[in-house]
């Protein structure tokens, strides 16, 4: 994946500390060493605060405050849903 540039985008790992949802959250955390994406990392993790939300498939990502339709498989499927949102944001 070549280096992406933009401002800082918050990304947030959503999900209850699942084994799929810890891989997920260290997926992101190495692609963004890797790329230099200027990007913060939060995490949402309280299982009512996510329910609240509509969302009951975890894990799942926000990107700058937006859910985005999203299975994680591994990381190349989280490298291609930064890549598309990020090419959607340069429109």
């Amino acid at each position: 994946m070549p280096p992406m540039k933009r401002e800082e985008m918050l990304i947030q790992v959503v999900g209850v500390g699942c084994g799929a949802c810890q891989r997920l959250e260290s997926d992101v955390g190495i692609i963004i060493a890797e790329t230099g994406l200027k990007a913060r990392v939060e995490k949402i993790d309280d299982p009512l605060e996510i329910a609240l939300m509509g969302i009951f498939h975890l894990p799942q990502l926000i990107i700058d405050g937006r859910l985005v339709p999203f299975i994680y498989r591994n990381r190349a499927s989280v490298e291609r849903v930064l890549a598309e949102h990020i090419a959607l944001k340069s429109a």
